[in-house]
């Protein structure tokens, strides 16, 4: 009971799915500064889009707005606002 591959069934397949947003991407390409409104897109490997999400930065907080669709089901937007915390260098 429990062990590896015991979960609800398609639930791998569901987060295999998922799209990264990875913040040292942003950060290497000058995205954080507040006051930045713009697009972020993903490609598969065969150049088809993956998916996209409009950003907006402000002070230590990014707002997302994208859409997703889960199978048959219409789109569905979503907007979320990440709080940015920092840490020292090491």
């Amino acid at each position: 009971m429990g062990g590896y591959g015991s979960g609800r069934s398609g639930f791998k397949g569901l987060t295999a799915r998922k799209i990264a947003l990875d913040i040292r991407t942003l950060k290497r390409k000058d995205r954080l500064a507040p006051g930045q409104n713009f697009s972020w897109s993903w490609k598969l490997s065969d150049g088809q889009d993956a998916g996209n999400i409009n950003i907006i930065t402000g002070n230590d907080i990014l707002n997302l707005s994208y859409r997703y669709k889960y199978g048959e089901e219409e789109w569905q937007p979503l907007e979320m606002s990440v709080k940015l915390i920092g840490r020292p260098p090491v």
